[in-house]
């Protein structure tokens, strides 16, 4: 019976965890798809030159990514480090926006 119990606790929590846990896959997937936009625009930034044809994969992308960011933002499972980490890049992306905007021809 000790077993049995045993065997069922240990199910328990391995089973409960992939449960508990399974909504911090899209958190942690939706922050590290943010981070490559971010990376990417950060790049696009630091050319001499931009013109509006090296925009337009940048824009498609950042509109795809805002409908990403709307379904998630009520998501329960965002600890308070995503949220720096989004704020952070957030941020970053800003900035590198801003540089961007200064550039266009």
């Amino acid at each position: 019976m000790k077993k049995i119990l045993l065997l069922g606790f240990v199910l328990f929590l391995l089973l409960g965890q992939s449960f508990l846990f399974a909504d911090r896959k899209a958190v942690d997937s939706f922050l590290k798809s943010y981070e490559a936009l971010v990376v990417e625009t950060e790049a696009l930034a630091k050319k001499a030159a931009i013109s509006a044809m090296d925009m337009l994969p940048m824009s498609q992308k950042a509109m795809d990514f805002a409908l990403k960011a709307d379904a998630i933002q009520k998501d329960a499972s965002w600890t308070t480090m995503d949220l720096m980490k989004y704020v952070d890049l957030t941020t970053r992306y800003a900035k590198a926006a801003d540089q961007i905007q200064k550039k266009i021809k």
